[in-house]
């Protein structure tokens, strides 16, 4: 699908297998495949357009839909490991899934946002030393 475009000929595929139990999978595959190529726009928009025909024409269900996108961030700290930019990839994914129609705001909303590092002038257990007094 993503070297010809055809989005009708990569629907009908995945009804052949008639697997609708593994769809969560080509989704959680599908958002792997935007990660791993994030400077490749063309992948993102075809992923998108192929999700959101999936999502639309009922061939992924909502649940599925869930279970794949829950399943990548599960997954994120391995994934981050090898894509240290994930987490900002999937945000930027999620949105653009969002703004398709695909993604409901409300699944978008839910997925944990990305704790930022905190430095120890914040308070985590640092204290400065006390001047020892001279006799």
């Amino acid at each position: 699908y993503l070297r010809s475009d055809n989005l009708d000929g990569a629907v009908a595929s995945l009804q052949e297998l008639d697997s609708p139990h593994f769809h969560h999978e080509l989704v959680y595959q599908a958002i792997l495949l935007v990660l791993e190529r994030d400077a490749d726009q063309t992948v993102t928009d075809r992923i998108i357009r192929l999700l959101d025909k999936l999502c639309r024409s009922v061939v992924i269900s909502l649940d599925q839909l869930v279970t794949g996108v829950k399943r990548v961030y599960a997954e994120l700290p391995d994934i981050q490991a090898d894509l240290p930019v994930a987490h900002v990839l999937l945000e930027r994914f999620l949105r653009a899934a969002v703004k398709a129609g695909f993604l409901p705001q409300k699944l978008a909303n839910e997925m944990p946002a990305k704790p930022r590092k905190r430095f120890v002038s914040e308070g985590d257990g640092f204290r400065k030393a006390v001047p020892i007094e001279r006799f």
